[in-house]
């Protein structure tokens, strides 16, 4: 039975007809509402697993609703471990962290049994926050206080809180106390020196990496070009180049884009590997201007003036420039040669003049680009 994008729970196996649909066919909250009816007259909704299942759908689908998750989870009688990790989830998913940590809280005040999904979205929530490493600390505290101080995922995400807050010691220190690693605890560690400029240690994880028999990701591998651009070390991104066909990481436009970026120095890679990016996705603007830049800092002009007719030619268009204003506690956006917004731009003598429906003090003085 196929699963919903939403499920992330692959090995789950339902049996019963009006959870199969939930679980395979529910597209929208007009249909799960159907289904919880249903639910409701058997009897169903009354035990946890099914009703965790709602809430799961309400909570993290595409097509659900997040509030009617709240309320459904504000109803149930004594909610389990489930039920806290999809709303934690949820409130991360809609930007409310601190309200995913106070769910956090309650569980620990009402000493409700935590599993290691629970702190990976808990210290997710964490980096979400103004106070992602003290509040991450003391999560940890309770981490180390029920045991789960030495589970990969934890361990993971705890890595990756510290990589957020560019606190590269503690992150190096909880990848060398790791027993066990997986490509996220590279790729973690990778992109955290990255990130922060020490593109040579970043290089040197990544040779450990593949000493240690762990197969990088596409997400690896963008890290590791990124950091080849850093360097400026063009010998080291062809050997990368071919790490991605010894490995099968899937040439995706992120891997793509990256290479195109590292071979700005030599023409000839840069422009095999954007004529690949626009065998995967000819209608990305995107990759016709990182071509013309190619060209243009080779004095290439014809082959720029190429790329461009090739994009007309495919209805290409650069995605405009957009600036935003905010009038009367409202914001606005405007695109380049945009007059379709109420609130359009002109310019007069050095002047950007919004139209009649803003007030006098909307008037703002511009310079000679906006």
């Amino acid at each position: 039975m196929p699963k919903a994008k939403w499920n992330a729970n692959f090995t789950l196996i339902i049996t019963h007809p009006i959870l199969s649909k939930l679980e395979s066919s529910c597209n929208s909250m007009a249909h799960l509402h159907q289904i919880q009816a249903q639910m409701t007259i058997t009897g169903l909704i009354n035990d946890q697993f099914p009703f965790s299942r709602l809430l799961a759908f309400s909570a993290l689908s595409a097509t659900g609703d997040f509030s009617y998750a709240r309320r459904l989870f504000a109803h149930f009688p004594n909610p389990n471990t489930h039920m806290f990790n999809t709303m934690i989830r949820g409130f991360n998913n809609s930007n409310f962290p601190q309200l995913g940590l106070s769910l956090f809280s309650r569980m620990i005040l009402e000493s409700i049994e935590m599993d290691k999904r629970t702190f990976v979205f808990t210290l997710k929530a964490c980096e979400m926050t103004n106070w992602a490493k003290m509040l991450g600390e003391q999560v940890y505290s309770v981490i180390f206080k029920v045991g789960f101080d030495s589970d990969l995922l934890v361990q993971n995400g705890l890595m990756h809180l510290y990589v957020h807050c560019c606190e590269l010691v503690f992150a190096r220190k909880t990848f060398d106390e790791m027993s066990e690693r997986d490509v996220v605890s590279w790729t973690t560690i990778i992109d955290g020196y990255s990130q922060s400029g020490s593109p040579n240690e970043a290089v040197k994880m990544f040779y450990l990496m593949r000493f240690a028999n762990v197969r990088p990701n596409e997400v690896t591998m963008v890290s590791v070009i990124s950091t080849c651009s850093q360097l400026g070390v063009l010998k080291l991104g062809k050997s990368i180049h071919e790490c991605l066909e010894k490995y099968g990481v899937n040439v995706s436009v992120n891997v793509m884009n990256a290479l195109v970026d590292m071979m700005h120095g030599n023409l000839e890679l840069g422009k095999c590997a954007g004529d690949k990016l626009l065998g995967l996705d000819p209608g990305d603007s995107g990759t016709y201007a990182l071509m013309s830049i190619i060209y243009a800092t080779r004095n290439r002009w014809d082959d720029v003036k190429r790329v461009r007719m090739l994009m007309r030619d495919r209805g290409i268009r650069k995605t405009p420039g957009c600036s935003s204003i905010e009038v009367e506690g409202k914001f606005h956006e405007f695109f380049a040669a945009d007059q379709a917004h109420l609130l359009y731009l002109t310019r007069s003598n050095g002047w950007i003049f919004l139209s009649d429906v803003v007030k006098d003090d909307a008037l703002v003085e511009a310079g000679t680009e906006c």
